[in-house]
């Protein structure tokens, strides 16, 4: 059983997970990525920003792996330290999308998003 602490945030990691891989694999369903990006900015709830990044590097990882199986066939095992660097980004996203919650206000960190979501694209 997981503590209430956790079951938000995994909760919003694996939602947005599956919405990701939802719209990747059916085009129709294009449309839930934007439900993949609310996950993320739910994320900037959490206590501290170090939380927020480790389930948005979480959310990273889910998100990429599958995509990344290529790169094991090209670099073996050196392909999980690129898969840790695509992941990491994310969770920098989610952090600083914290950072910018706790010191300009909700209505600001929203604003902010698309401009934040550049650190990663």
């Amino acid at each position: 059983m997981l503590p209430n602490l956790f079951r938000k945030p995994l909760a919003l990691v694996l939602t947005a997970t599956a919405c990701f891989h939802a719209a990747l694999a059916f085009p129709p369903l294009s449309f839930l990525v934007l439900v993949y990006l609310a996950c993320l900015l739910e994320l900037r709830h959490q206590a501290q920003a170090k939380f927020a990044f480790r389930w948005g590097t979480l959310a990273g990882l889910l998100t990429f792996g599958p995509q990344l199986g290529f790169l094991y066939n090209i670099f073996s095992y050196g392909a999980v330290a690129l898969w840790l660097i695509l992941a990491l980004w994310i969770g920098l996203f989610a952090a600083v999308v914290h950072a910018c919650h706790r010191q300009l206000g909700n209505s600001w960190a929203l604003i902010l998003s698309p401009f934040l979501s550049q650190i990663h694209g």
